[in-house]
Parts: structure tokens; C-alpha cells; sequence
């Protein structure tokens, strides 16, 4: 590149690291409403699978008693034990991915303003005395490559990978999200129809509630029987849903932006002389 070629983009530079400092970086705003997304999403998930597992973990203390002077009692649901363990392993995954794509969130932002700060005291030499660099060019060509890099090339790299991920991975997330949203409503179910059946009933007399308790407790082991066997039944679809998601979101916050990254880096080296 010529020498005038070189001015003209040491000014691009300085000009873009300068409103970089002074208003904002699209490229890192870019890249924070996109790993701000994933956090967001995450959070989602997290909330879904707590509610589960809070709602399964009272489950199993519900305790059936027995009606018309039998003496006997049941906890119908506390074989849905390994099914609430494994949520609550699962959502603190959720939970760690969450975090992990907050604070990238929270970095592009301090990253870009050092990257453009680091950027413009190093050209500022180069633009005002270029005939008297001397040995320190290099170090002021290696500055200017760091700033840049963090300024604007890291940030655009995420955002570009972070958004294509979630363009790719947009039916799966949302088909998994649809899976665990099903299976919290259910476990929701489970507590609402407890507190209904748990209300008490003024006009009840003592032979009428004799007479309708051997009913009622068919159809609350009925109940009970029913929601035993669609858990045990959809542990592995939850199971499933939730690792779909935790991988997804992996792709989208740390792999496939790494990727793009390393790759640009790849063809930049094999590209230089």
C-alpha cells in the first residue's frame, strides 16, 4: 500500500475510533443485543425448568390419606424423584449459560471503548510525525492491529456469528421452547388443582363429606395416576428439550462466533506474506 493509501486509512481509523469514544459502536451494540438475546432466552428457560422443578419437588410431599376409617398414607408422586433431580441439574446448566452469555454482554461494550482509545493514541503518533517514528513503528503497527481488532473486527465477528446461529437454530430453539413450556403448564396443573381440592366447604355436612370421600379419593389417585405417568412418560422428551436448548445457545454465544473468529484469523495469516 502506498504511503498516501496508508494516511487515508490511518484517518478512517482515527475517525472511527474517535466516534467510538465519543457516541456509540455499532458493531458492539451489535454484538451485545445479540448475546443479550441468548441471555435472555436462556433466563426463559431457566424460569421453565425452576417451575417444573419446584413444582415436582412439593409434588412429592402431597400426601394421600385414606377415607371411611381406613387408616393409610401415600405420597402418589414421589416417584417422579430422579425426574425432579435431573430438572434441577439441567436448569442450573441454563442458569451457568445464562451468565456466560450476560457477561460477554456486558464486555463488548468496555472492550471496544479500550480497543478504540488504544487505537487512537497509536495512530495519533503516526498521522502527527510519521518521519520520526523510528524503532517504534512497529510496536505503534501492532497497537493499531490490537485496537482495531478490539474496536470493531471482535465485536462485528460475534455479531455476525451469534445472529447466524440464531437464524440457523431459530426452528429448533423454538420447538424446544414449545416442549418445555407444555410440560411446565402440566406440572403448574398439578399445584393449582391440589389447592382446589384442598379448599374448604362450609356447607358440607359430616355425612355428606363420609359419603363423597371415597369418591373423591378415586379421583384424586386418579389424577395423581394420570400425572405419574405422563412425567415418567416425558422425562426423556424433557430431558431432550432441555440439552437442545443448552446447545443451542452454546453455539450461539460461544461456538460458532469462536469459530468465525478463528477462521477470519486462519485466512488472514495464510493470506499475509
Amino acid at each position: 500500500m502506498s504511503r498516501a493509501g496508508r494516511s487515508i486509512l490511518a484517518i478512517c481509523l482515527a475517525l472511527a475510533a474517535l466516534f467510538t469514544l465519543l457516541t456509540t459502536n455499532p458493531a458492539a451494540t451489535g454484538a451485545e443485543r445479540a448475546t443479550t438475546r441468548a441471555a435472555l432466552t436462556a433466563g426463559a428457560v431457566y424460569v421453565s425448568l425452576r417451575a417444573i422443578n419446584a413444582t415436582l419437588s412439593v409434588a412429592q410431599e402431597i400426601e394421600l390419606g385414606g377415607a371411611l376409617g381406613v387408616s393409610a398414607n401415600a405420597q402418589p408422586l414421589k416417584v417422579l424423584e430422579p425426574v425432579d433431580d435431573t430438572v434441577e441439574r439441567v436448569a442450573a446448566s441454563v442458569f451457568a449459560v445464562s451468565v456466560a452469555a450476560a457477561t460477554l454482554s456486558a464486555t463488548f461494550g468496555p472492550l471496544s471503548v479500550l480497543g478504540a482509545g488504544l487505537l487512537l493514541a497509536a495512530l495519533l503518533p503516526w498521522l502527527l510525525c510519521p518521519d520520526r517514528l523510528g524503532g517504534t513503528r512497529r510496536v505503534l503497527d501492532r497497537a493499531v492491529i490490537a485496537g482495531a481488532a478490539l474496536a470493531f473486527v471482535l465485536p462485528l465477528l460475534f455479531w455476525s456469528g451469534s445472529t447466524l446461529a440464531e437464524r440457523l437454530t431459530a426452528t429448533r430453539m423454538a420447538a424446544a421452547e414449545a416442549e418445555l413450556t407444555e410440560i411446565a403448564d402440566r406440572a403448574r396443573g398439578i399445584s393449582e388443582a391440589r389447592g382446589e381440592a384442598l379448599a374448604p366447604d362450609a356447607d358440607r355436612s359430616f355425612f355428606s363429606s363420609a359419603t363423597e370421600g371415597f369418591g373423591e379419593m378415586v379421583e384424586t389417585m386418579t389424577f395423581y395416576r394420570e400425572n405419574v405417568t405422563y412425567f415418567l412418560e416425558r422425562a426423556d422428551d424433557l430431558f431432550r428439550a432441555s440439552l437442545t436448548v443448552i446447545g443451542l445457545l452454546l453455539l450461539e454465544t460461544l461456538i460458532l462466533p469462536i469459530v468465525i473468529v478463528a477462521l477470519t484469523l486462519w485466512i488472514l495469516r495464510r493470506s499475509m506474506p
